[in-house]
């Protein structure tokens, strides 16, 4: 009877709201560790921890601070000079389609940042996808795909048309959830649980370049671009993950913010 009772309120609460006030309904098909390829909770280390060897190395005395919940030591931390994260993973992180999520915060705006880049650091060669503040400086979340048909080794050139960007501008020392995906020719960003940007590409798969590595807080050697800030929970998947998992995410940190 009171399994019952709940359910009949349960129903009532998400006819009753509005929709833009709606509580989601639990995500029940959700499975984040289906095609998890990466994951760095940046404990105090750049460690991958889903347990398939795709370690990060610090470089530049890139270090740790507090997370979004204000615990030291569980976010890397960058100096917005020098610092990045390199994930040497031959191969490893190619896909041909993909997801990733992290959280994000920026100490200043007017200015370039980076998050997670597919690319030979070396020399800007074998770009699949990037993710990071505007190249243009106008303070807005961007991701970009680079095209199949530019080779593996041809260094990366500016193209507008491989970005799409948010609306808004961001904040300064604001923690976001951002979130891309790509696939079957979809190209979509996610601002803390919310489609802020997509277009459909004229190719169905991404680039796959074995001398891509994937480089976190920063671009390639001669143009770092060290984010100035802090990026936690980095999660890399090799698949589009559904709009439940993309809910499920966002709550998790939501709900743990809010305690």
């Amino acid at each position: 009877m009171k399994k019952y009772l709940f359910l009949l309120s349960a129903l009532w609460v998400f006819q009753a709201c509005k929709k833009e006030e709606c509580p989601k309904p639990p995500c029940a098909d959700a499975d984040l560790k289906k095609g998890l390829m990466a994951y760095y909770p940046f404990n105090g280390t750049a460690s991958d921890a889903s347990g398939n060897g795709n370690h990060g190395v610090i470089k530049n005395g890139a270090s740790f601070g507090t997370d979004f919940l204000g615990r030291p030591n569980r976010s890397a931390q960058f100096d917005g000079i020098d610092d990045y994260v390199i994930v040497n993973d031959n191969g490893k992180l190619n896909s041909k389609s993909i997801s990733f999520s992290a959280l994000v915060l920026v100490n200043n705006i007017n200015r370039r940042h980076t998050i997670l880049n597919r690319v030979n650091f070396e020399d800007a060669s074998a770009v699949s996808w990037g993710a990071g503040q505007s190249l243009d400086i106008t303070n807005k979340w961007e991701l970009a795909v680079d095209k199949p048909s530019n080779l593996c080794n041809q260094q990366y050139v500016f193209d507008p048309s491989n970005n799409i960007s948010t609306p808004e501008t961001m904040v300064a020392g604001r923690w976001y959830h951002i979130l891309a995906t790509f696939g079957e020719g979809k190209q979509n960003l996610y601002i803390d649980g919310k489609l802020r940007g997509s277009k459909t590409r004229d190719f169905m798969n991404l680039k796959e370049c074995i001398s891509s590595q994937l480089v976190i807080g920063g671009w390639w050697k001669n143009d770092i671009i060290s984010i100035d800030g802090k990026i936690d929970e980095v999660r890399i998947y090799n698949r589009v993950i559904s709009e439940c998992e993309i809910n499920e995410l966002t709550r998790m940190f939501k709900d743990a913010g809010e305690q």
